[in-house]
């Protein structure tokens, strides 16, 4: 992962424009970024920017591409829930708080990402 590709894979997160032509940009610097395994094109492929209505208005954010769900709403929901056994098993030292808080900042992160 060179820093160029990561500076590509922020900007193209970060970038305003019309949802589509952000989505192609954004799976491109994905897969230049995260490299091009079987779950970075799976990933890249279940992904979109979309333009949902939310709030009395809209707000385009990156969402799945099978449902109208932004992955911000997602992680914020999985903040309220038990660590699963995977995530508990593999890093036993993690408890409940530290689960919302990993939540937290990838909900926020993904917030970030909207326009």
């Amino acid at each position: 992962m060179s820093d160029i590709a990561k500076q590509n894979f922020l900007a193209a997160a970060a970038a305003k424009g019309d949802p589509d032509g952000r989505t192609e940009k954004f799976r491109e610097a994905l897969l230049a970024f995260g490299s091009s395994t079987e779950d970075n094109l799976a990933a890249a492929e279940r992904v979109a920017f979309k333009t949902l209505p939310r709030f009395g208005g809209t707000q385009t954010e990156l969402a799945l591409r099978s449902a109208d769900v932004f992955l911000s709403e997602v992680t914020n929901f999985a903040e309220e829930t038990e660590i699963p056994d995977s995530i508990r098993n593999e890093f036993p030292e993690m408890d409940q708080k530290d689960w919302e808080a990993v939540m937290r900042v990838a909900t926020l992160v993904f917030i970030a990402l909207k326009s």
